[in-house]
């Protein structure tokens, strides 16, 4: 980058006086505990997931066993899966969808599977094709890889034994799944409801917050000045500049495929997040600039 702002031709990174001249990188993620402490700080978005996950896991484990339905835990699961990997409403939505239609088109492979019970190399072999097409597909299209991921979980719990009520079992899948993703549907939707545009708000706070701590505690603006922009502490404050400023963008994208009040808000707020990114970004650029100038250009 700065060998084309200088219009140089680029570096050979493969040239060994390249590493000679290459600055010391970045630092890498917070330590763990850190991450931790940030996860579990009341507000955070990691603490509410885990909240929201929790309540649609009780959820769904107790209206199963309330209908007497066998393997409760796989309404239990289903609520995990839905909700698990934090997407906004509108990705919550297909996710859900795509997992009950999968799972009820295909319960019967399933049943034609377990009618079999397949044993020894043939059980192994049908385990390892479905597991095969699971990986194949699961990055691609969610739906696809739901019908060919009932099957296997089913063929692993019953091992290959015959199935004395093969309806009961089958019948017990889809209503579990049903359950299940209802209840993350209906939990998270709850949430939205009474969340509103707040996370928008504190992500920009917590980035603007994140830059006056630095100059608080003599970081971008005095590391700046003094041109000591390497140092331990100096480093560690610019990571974490720059991690606050990519998770306010993140949770403005959430909010952009929530409910519409917050779909609303997020809109109203654009202006700002850019400009806090902006900012932000232009605080990183001045301290790499400052790290990585060169006597015959300053």
């Amino acid at each position: 980058m700065a060998a084309v702002d200088r219009g140089e031709p680029l570096p050979d990174i493969d040239d060994p006086s390249f590493a000679d001249t290459t600055p010391d990188l970045p630092l890498g993620r917070p330590g763990n505990l850190t991450l931790l402490r940030r996860a579990l700080t009341p507000g955070s978005d990691s603490l509410r997931l885990a909240v929201r996950v929790g309540i649609a896991v009780a959820l769904a484990g107790t209206v199963a066993s309330v209908l007497s339905i066998d393997h409760a835990y796989w309404a239990m699961a289903a609520a995990v899966l839905v909700l698990y990997q934090g997407f906004d409403w509108t990705r919550t939505v297909q996710r859900g969808v795509e997992r009950l239609v999968g799972t009820w088109l295909w319960l019967g492979l399933a049943g034609a599977i377990l009618a079999w019970h397949p044993q020894g190399l043939w059980l192994v072999a049908v385990i390892a094709l479905l597991q095969f097409i699971i990986e194949m597909f699961v990055m691609r299209n969610y739906a696809i890889a739901v019908v060919f991921i009932t099957p296997i979980a089913l063929t692993i719990a019953t091992a290959g034994h015959p199935v004395d009520d093969l309806g009961r079992l089958l019948l017990a899948r889809g209503l579990d799944t049903v359950i299940g993703c209802a209840a993350a549907l209906l939990v998270y939707r709850a949430a939205i409801r009474t969340r509103g545009p707040a996370p928008v708000t504190e992500a920009i706070d917590a980035t603007l917050a994140a830059m006056a701590a630095m100059a608080a505690m003599a970081a971008t603006i005095a590391h700046l000045e003094a041109g000591s922009v390497t140092t331990a502490q100096a480093r560690a404050d610019r990571r974490d500049l720059q991690l606050r400023a990519m998770a306010m963008l993140d949770v403005y994208q959430g909010a952009v495929g929530g409910s519409a009040s917050q779909r609303e808000a997020a809109e109203r707020l654009w202006p700002t997040v850019a400009a806090t990114e902006h900012d932000a970004y232009r605080t990183l650029t001045a301290c790499w600039q400052t790290e990585h100038r060169r006597p015959d250009h300053e």
